[in-house]
């Protein structure tokens, strides 16, 4: 095993090295998601805090992965005919924001009462004696009890509607901090999302923001003044010490939990690809667009008509999440974090990781392209979610969740329902963060 890990790491360092002369862009789809799955791939392979399992197999699935991944991703960068000129003095080709901010402040109204109402919940919980690991629980759905869940349509209203609406509600708050228009709605944007991690104890959510942050400063090509680098770093260190404090608040062990954070999904890969392998079934790339599929079957179910195969999928797209796994670590059980390989393994074994790795590849690659490469700021919105897609790859198939579907639909009204004429924003050599 000792000889595969030099082989990933040379592999890999060789894909970011070969994509970052290509594009001299560290937030490409290819150095995000090399980066990532080297870190994982090591973690994993230390099997430390009395984590233990089967390496070798899972970190096959893995490698080509992330070699199926980059190859696709590659491919359809090197098809530009546009060489990636980043210097402070190129500007973005239309620089407008293009959204129907009308319907984005509606949207916002609606986040403020959902994350209102998420703080009210968890501070009684708390005040009750819940424990913050307990809440966080509670609002995934895990052993909801009356107590903490007295209401499930405000559970679904703040996972279906509210949490889909920050994804979209973040990037561009952003946005519009950067140009220094829209402070009001950006402000709010800030507050909803830092209230909701405290309210909730998620700790991804910072990852995202922290990923896209750089994304966007890149892109605008921020000058980073030495008053610009003291804040970034106060900003960097309030993020970390948050992090810190929502582990803390979550377990009893901050280094050891950082590690399961990232090495587990390895782990839970093996077990759970076991589970549909003893089961021989496969979906047949109806899991990498399963929400058409779990609509598709809800349609069904209205006029009686069953199927097993559907029923059998969205049993195996959801077995992660229901299902706890013990026997990886003593005194510990993980769940959900399955990665976006077991999807693919499900739809059609090796063969599926090949091809939907080199599938999301491309499609990473081309809103890459059309965002940074053309400078199309509309194009950089969606790919700041196809960030947040890669980030989160080490734990599902995030373009297989309906929660982010219900982004893309958000985003995609924002920009389709945009009348009124554009902002125009005069163009600044320097930026003060505050």
């Amino acid at each position: 095993m000792d000889n595969m890990i030099v082989l990933i790491n040379l592999s890999f360092i060789g894909l970011i090295t070969l994509d970052f002369l290509i594009n001299r862009y560290v937030c490409s789809p290819v150095f995000l998601f090399s980066t990532l799955w080297m870190l994982i791939c090591n973690l994993a392979s230390m099997q430390l805090f009395g984590l233990s399992f089967n390496f070798e197999n899972t970190i096959n699935i893995f490698f080509v992965g992330v070699i199926s991944f980059s190859i696709g991703a590659i491919f359809i960068e090197l098809l530009s005919t546009k060489k990636p000129r980043f210097t402070q003095k190129e500007t973005i080709r239309d620089n407008t924001v293009k959204l129907n901010f009308t319907f984005l402040n509606l949207l916002l109204a609606l986040v403020i009462i959902g994350t209102v109402g998420q703080l009210f919940l968890s501070v009684r919980a708390l005040m009750r004696g819940t424990s913050y690991l307990d809440i966080h629980s509670n609002l995934l759905g895990y052993n909801v009890s009356s107590d903490e869940g007295e209401s499930s349509f405000f559970q679904i209203f703040n996972s279906y509607f509210c949490g889909p609406a920050r994804f979209v509600l973040l990037p561009v708050a952003m946005i519009c901090w950067i140009k220094k228009i829209k402070k009001r709605f950006s402000f709010l944007t800030f507050l909803c999302f830092l209230i909701s991690i405290i309210a909730s104890g998620g700790r991804i959510g910072i990852i995202y923001a922290i990923v896209q942050g750089i994304a966007v400063g890149l892109f605008y090509r921020i000058k980073i003044t030495r008053k610009i680098r003291r804040r970034l770093f106060f900003c960097i260190l309030i993020c970390a010490i948050g992090l810190f404090f929502l582990t803390v608040l979550r377990s009893n062990g901050v280094l050891r939990t950082a590690y399961f954070y990232f090495a587990i999904p390895a782990g839970l890969f093996q077990k759970y690809s076991q589970v549909i392998n003893n089961a021989n079934f496969c979906s047949y790339g109806t899991a990498f667009l399963y929400p058409v599929f779990f609509v598709l079957n809800s349609v069904l179910s209205i006029f009686g008509i069953h199927s097993d195969f559907l029923t059998n999928l969205i049993y195996y797209v959801g077995y992660p999440q229901d299902v706890w796994v013990g026997s990886l670590a003593p005194n510990t059980s993980f769940n959900a974090f399955a990665s976006l390989f077991y999807y693919f393994y499900m739809d059609g074994r090796v063969f599926g990781v090949i091809f939907e790795s080199c599938l999301f590849g491309i499609l990473s690659g081309f809103i890459f392209k059309k965002a940074i490469r053309e400078r199309n700021e509309n194009f950089f919105l969606w790919y700041l979610l196809i960030i947040q897609s890669i980030v989160g790859s080490f734990m599902i198939w995030q373009l297989g969740s309906t929660k982010l579907w219900v982004t893309f639909f958000m985003l995609a009204i924002a920009q389709i329902s945009f009348k009124h004429e554009p902002i125009r924003i005069k163009k600044r050599n320097t930026f003060s963060l505050f």
